[in-house]
Formats: structure tokens, sequence, C-alpha cells
């Protein structure tokens, strides 16, 4: 997580509510740039989460995720959590709200991935369709919503 949030940092939108019980990663592909704390970042990635041996891996099945991402510009959701404690009282939908407004704004298409079935259903009410799934050794469900005008 604190990979993410330090990409997410640099190159999208980190979102925590005032209250820091729910918070989102946004990152904009288009904006990252290969710089010598994105390449520390992902050495530390490899040495302290991944492993050596895991990084071919790591690599396709980030390579796969690109190659299916929408050609536009796109914002992706890389993460998006509220505190069990505080769940199902909103604070998620009104996160993911906000980040729809801004992605209109911009033009941008907003794309995820799941594994959890129980949230599909939850992004559909936003206006998500699935337009790709892959078998990896789980089930990813790929998500995007196009820009409202």
């Amino acid at each position: 997580m604190a990979y993410s949030y330090e990409i997410c940092s640099m190159f999208g939108q980190v979102l925590i509510t005032e209250d820091e019980s729910a918070c989102a990663l946004l990152l904009y592909p288009d904006k990252k740039r290969p710089s010598f704390k994105s390449v520390l970042l992902d050495i530390q990635l490899v040495f302290q989460c991944l492993g050596i041996k895991n990084i071919k891996k790591a690599a396709n099945r980030e390579a796969l995720i690109k190659n299916l991402q929408p050609k536009e510009l796109i914002t992706y959701l890389w993460f998006i959590g509220v505190d069990t404690d505080k769940q199902n009282k909103g604070l998620g939908s009104n996160l993911l709200k906000s980040i729809i407004s801004e992605s209109d704004q911009q033009g941008r298409i907003l794309c995820l991935e799941t594994s959890t079935l129980k949230n599909i259903p939850w992004y559909k009410k936003f206006g998500f369709e699935i337009y790709n799934e892959v078998d990896l050794t789980y089930h990813l469900f790929f998500l995007k919503r196009k820009p409202q005008r």
C-alpha cells in the first residue's frame, strides 16, 4: 500500500476524507514518468514485497492490465476504501461521486479492476461497465466509466 500511495502522490492524487475514514488512490498513467524516486520505489517493491523470483510474474500482470486499459486519457482508480466501522454510511459513495465528477470534467475515462464480486453491483450503480475479464490465479474484472458531459 505504501508503494501505491507514493506512486499516486507523484503521478495522480491521494484523496482522504476529513475524518480520515475513507481514501482513494488515483493514478494518471499519461503523467507517469520514470524518475529516481519512482525507480527507487520499484526496487523497494521488488525486494520488500514481491521477491526477485516473482518479478516476471508481476511484470507480466502489469503489462496485461496496461494493454487492456483504454488507450484514451484515463483516471485509474487504484484503490478506494472505507474503515470497516464506517462502511455503509455513504462515505465511499460520496468519495466515488467526487472522483467521477472530476474525471468527467477532465474528459477522462475512469478505470479500475476488482476481483471482489460483491463490489461489481456497487460500481455499476455509478455507471461502470465490465469491459473485460481475465483469469489469473483469481478472476479479475476490468471496469470503466466513460465521462459524462
